[in-house]
């Protein structure tokens, strides 16, 4: 691995370090539960570009266990946060 490399690892993992604290109070989990979560964030804007929420998807892989202490979860795999979640 390069020092870029390891660099740009780095770096991802303190995002997802940061994302993770923000979003477990909101689905009612501990930081180290959501880590051991695979899932995506994506965001609804308005037609001014504002934020209007996210929507947190989770991959089919998860654990049932532990997919089934999200609160708010929608269809089985995802659940809708306010805008004011990363700020």
């Amino acid at each position: 691995m390069t020092f870029r490399e390891f660099e740009d690892q780095l770096v991802d993992q303190t995002v997802n370090d940061s994302r993770n604290k923000s979003l477990a109070p909101f689905l009612g989990l501990t930081v180290k539960q959501l880590s051991k979560l695979s899932y995506g964030v994506s965001d609804e804007r308005d037609k001014d570009g504002a934020v209007t929420h996210y929507v947190v998807t989770f991959h089919d892989d998860n654990p049932p266990k532990l997919l089934s202490k999200v609160k708010g979860l929608e269809n089985g795999n995802m659940v809708i946060l306010p805008p004011h979640v990363f700020g």
